[in-house]
């Protein structure tokens, strides 16, 4: 997978390596949108956008905006360790319930 570079004067800069570049690739595989994100971070969705794009924006939205993706993160993270079925390599394989019906 090739890295999409950015040439400053001090040099190029690989988008891999930045938090922009990080939380939009965390944003995308949770499946929030630029503006899903905003409104749970309480910010404008352009500030989104400039994070995301390694732009100059104030701290207090950059941890607003990292601590949501975290918060979103944590969830998917809670939910699949709560099922045990979800745990084992083999068993998400088969459509099948995690709990025993009733």
């Amino acid at each position: 997978m090739l890295a999409e570079v950015n040439t400053m004067k001090s040099g190029p800069i690989y988008s891999g390596s930045l938090i922009g570049f990080k939380a939009r690739k965390l944003r995308i595989s949770l499946g929030l949108s630029r503006q899903e994100l905003a409104e749970m971070a309480g910010v404008p969705r352009e500030r989104v956008d400039a994070f995301e794009y390694n732009l100059p924006v104030p701290l207090d939205v950059k941890r607003r905006i990292l601590r949501e993706l975290w918060a979103e993160k944590s969830k998917e993270v809670i939910i699949v360790e709560s099922l045990p079925c979800l745990k084992s390599p083999g068993a998400v394989r088969v459509p099948a319930p995690c709990l025993p019906l009733q």
